[in-house]
């Protein structure tokens, strides 16, 4: 009766324990579902790739749970099991890492073109709202896409220098602050905005070369 009752106690302990895990891991796996699904959909509005995150979760965590799994049964290794779903557990925040830092630089390629363009425009007599319409139609993404997130703010009610600076916030280079700084200020000043372009471009330029 003694032996009964312990095997009952075990029994109950270890199916409460399995219960307890099962509820946290749970717990861990929704916190995790959260934190990828908002991070990642930022990650991939700012580079305007329009992916269902949700989706991109599903398809992570099952490719996690394949590799481990091929991984663990290929090598009898549970630490290389682990090991491999840490690393695909967090390849796609490196993978949006590197198409961001890479989108970066290829804005900062397109800037000094794109400020001649829009030099030449503002010496025909357009105002620089008008002359970021115009260059905007004849650039190529991703400064293009940038660039008409700006007129659409506009559109919305925001103020010109506030779409220019939230430009600088989404792309956070220091050659983008400058043409962000040189198109404030002369817009703000009203006279020279040809020329301030233009030395803006010409520094842009030098810097390149210079890297």
């Amino acid at each position: 009766m003694n032996l009964e009752l312990v095997l009952i106690v075990v029994a109950i302990t270890i199916a409460l324990f399995v219960w307890a895990l099962v509820d946290i891991s749970g717990r861990l796996l929704q916190a995790w579902r959260e934190r990828f699904t908002r991070e990642t959909g930022f990650h991939l509005r700012e580079l305007f790739l329009f992916i269902d995150p949700a989706r991109l979760y599903v398809l992570n965590l099952a490719l996690t749970v394949l590799c481990a799994l091929a991984a663990w049964l290929l090598s009898a290794s549970l630490l290389m099991a682990l090991v491999t779903a840490i690393v695909l557990a967090l390849t796609p925040r490196g993978v949006l890492r590197w198409l961001r830092k890479r989108r970066v630089e290829h804005i900062e390629q397109q800037l000094p073109d794109a400020l001649q363009m829009l030099a030449g425009t503002a010496r025909a007599g357009l105002s620089l709202p008008a002359a970021i319409r115009q260059v905007s139609a004849e650039l190529a993404p991703p400064l293009q896409q940038e660039l008409l997130l700006v007129q659409h703010e506009q559109r919305l009610g925001v103020s010109l220098d506030d779409a220019l600076e939230n430009l600088a916030r989404r792309v956070p280079a220091q050659p983008v602050k400058l043409m962000v700084s040189a198109m404030r200020i002369a817009n703000e000043t009203g006279g020279g905005l040809a020329e301030t372009l233009e030395r803006t471009a010409s520094t842009l330029r030098s810097q390149q070369a210079m890297e």
